[in-house]
This record gives structure tokens, sequence and C-alpha cells, in this order.
């Protein structure tokens, strides 16, 4: 058990390193660490589409946490933000459901 909250503390340690450096992280990194070290560590299998929930259930946080940082020395574009955010949406929820066709 000590070993499983050791490996996904460092896996969340570099992709929140990544992610706020680059912009990449969860998809990079939480998900092949998941998907490949998981089962040794739990004891049980992780499918890709558990992998990416999970990446991304962590990613609020990640995203929240360095958007704030970026907001406190101004480096956030909000119009460009807001154009995102308006089609990026629809488009996860999307991808979200075509994941059941894909398994």
């Amino acid at each position: 058990m000590a070993a499983t909250i050791v490996f996904l503390v460092l896996i969340g340690l570099i992709a929140a390193t990544f992610g706020s450096l680059v912009g990449l992280g969860g998809g990079i990194i939480i998900v092949p660490g998941l998907i490949f070290f998981g089962p040794h560590l739990l004891g049980v299998p992780i499918s890709s589409q558990t992998a990416v929930g999970t990446s991304l259930a962590v990613l609020i946080f990640t995203a929240l946490s360095s958007t704030l940082a970026y907001m406190k020395v101004k480096r956030v574009d909000w119009r460009s933000g807001a154009i995102y955010f308006i089609t990026s949406g629809p488009a996860s929820m999307l991808g979200a459901a075509l994941t059941e066709y894909f398994k």
C-alpha cells in the first residue's frame, strides 16, 4: 500500500510539473503510468478509459492551481481562453461519449 501511494504521488508531481511548465502532463504521464504500472501496484488491470478519466479528474485541480499562478503574473489571455472554453466543453463531452465505441 505504501508503494502505491508513493508511486501515485510521484506520478502526480511529475505530471503537475510538466503540466505547469508546458501544458502537458495528464495524457502523457498519468495515463501511461496508470496503465503500465498500476496493475503491478494495485493488483488489478486499469483500462485506458479509467486511466483517462482519472487523469482528467486530476487535471481539474492541476489546471486550477496553474491558472491561478499564471493569473498572478498576468499571463492569461482571457479572450482566447473564453473561445477555447466555449468550443472545448461540447467537444470534450463528445469525446467522452465516443470512448464507448472504441473499447
